[in-house]
This record gives structure tokens, sequence and C-alpha cells, in this order.
């Protein structure tokens, strides 16, 4: 089944605006955006829109998957690593916020 991934405007730039430009996983400093010129950032959902992804939830609402509380900013490398089913047990729910 899954959910529509439609992550809003207003949402997008509340994202952008608290990432301070760095990779929201903890211990990454990779910078999201070069020079205004080379975007390098990654939606990722917390919990996943698919059954097929990591931490999914079949109970969420279809606004909870795509609201800012779901979703953080990753860089590539990261977004790659925390969404891989082998490592679901470890990147849990909580984990991207944890300090």
């Amino acid at each position: 089944m899954g959910y529509k991934r439609y992550v809003k405007d207003k949402v997008r730039r509340l994202l952008y605006a608290n990432s301070g430009n760095v990779c929201a996983m903890y211990g990454c400093s990779n910078p999201l955006v070069y020079a205004n010129t080379a975007s390098i950032n990654e939606i990722c959902h917390i919990e996943a829109i698919n059954e097929e992804g990591a931490r999914y939830n079949p109970h969420l609402t279809e606004d909870y998957v795509n609201s800012y509380e779901n979703l953080v900013l990753l860089c590539p490398t990261c977004h790659n690593i925390i969404d891989n089913k082998q490592n679901e047990n470890f990147y849990t729910v909580p984990y991207p916020t944890l300090p």
C-alpha cells in the first residue's frame, strides 16, 4: 500500500531554514547547499512512505508521513545509510533526532 510522497512548500522551507545548511545526521557535518548553486540535500522520511522502506508504519496519516515532524534533510551518503533496510534496527525512529 504506502502513502503518497508530497512535501508541502511550507514544510520544505521550514526544513531548510532549520537545517543550518548541515546534514541532520548526528556526527555528520556535510553541507547541504554549496554557494547557493549546488544542492546536495535529500529529504528523508523518518517513517517510510512505502512498505519496502525502512521504519514503515502503516498506522500513520498521509498528512503526518509528509510532515515536518517526520522529515529530515540529509546528505546523500547519510540518506543511503539510514534508509537501508539492513540498518533499520540501528537507525530507529527516534535516532535522527538524537543530539
